[in-house]
């Protein structure tokens, strides 16, 4: 890679951070009124908590942290939230393309199998947007009085189009990543090279991982469906460990040493 590269990766490295804290930020401006440095110490404790989780399922541990305790419960809600609307990204984009690709490759006879998961995406989509369609009469006899409050809180939350926009954009950044990445291989070619990291995002979320696990089930993915495309398998593992390294690996040892100077303060 280029000098020119390795800034422009940096420069989308710390905007993916700086996003997530925004949308972050946006999701508790209801709860509690936190400051952008807040949010970006939330999120990269975040990452680092979810490194260590499966799936990184525990992500919101690191950020409710640094919410005031009585904040906590409804915060874990809205982070749990917020982790929806990136899957959810990642399942419109991957699904879009799965079916893109299926059309192309395979048989009319077998559509269904193409249209299901966008389909299944366009649900989500609908859920993410439209909560309050929900019957809550059933969350209400089983749920806390408290509990049930922040849900509904959750559920009548106004800027669900922003989350949504901010992970789209997330999303978009990680997807430039891996193009400057791909780009050095003599196959690129960026349409294909584009459906094939939407596919590995997808199949990624969908693959369940454990601790580290999706570095270990990306990895395989990335082999299978970059070597489609004639890229080899070792250009396919140092790209994939090269992103990780940055992408997670590099911001979750950040939110570590935070998380031990906030500890010990």
């Amino acid at each position: 890679m280029s000098h020119a590269d390795f800034l422009l990766f940096g420069a989308l490295m710390l905007l993916n951070w700086y996003l997530e804290s925004l949308k972050w930020k946006f999701l508790v401006r209801g709860i509690e009124d936190i400051s952008q440095t807040q949010a970006i110490k939330a999120t990269l404790a975040g990452m680092s908590f979810g490194l260590l989780t499966p799936n990184r399922m525990g992500n919101f541990i690191g950020k409710i942290i640094y919410l005031q305790p009585g904040n906590r419960l409804e915060g874990t809600l809205f982070a749990l939230y917020g982790n929806f609307s990136q899957m959810l990204t990642t399942f419109l984009f991957g699904s879009f393309c799965f079916l893109f690709t299926f059309e192309n490759y395979y048989s009319q006879t077998n559509v269904f199998m193409a249209v299901l998961p966008f389909a299944f995406s366009l649900g989500l989509a609908f859920l993410f947007l439209f909560p309050q369609k929900l019957n809550l009469n059933f969350a209400e006899r089983v749920l806390s009085q408290e509990l049930f409050g922040a849900f509904n809180r959750l559920i009548h939350f106004k800027g669900k189009e922003v989350v949504l926009g901010y992970s789209i954009l997330r999303h978009l950044v990680f997807t430039i990543q891996y193009l400057i990445v791909l780009f050095y291989s003599p196959v690129f070619e960026f349409w294909s090279s584009f459906m094939a990291i939407q596919m590995i995002f997808f199949l990624t979320t969908i693959i369940p991982g454990l601790v580290f696990g999706k570095m270990m089930v990306r990895g395989p993915v990335a082999i299978f469906v970059l070597g489609i495309l004639g890229y080899s398998t070792s250009f396919a593992i140092n790209a994939i460990l090269f992103i990780w390294l940055i992408n997670i690996a590099l911001p979750s040892l950040v939110g570590s040493f935070l998380f031990m100077i906030k500890k010990r303060g």
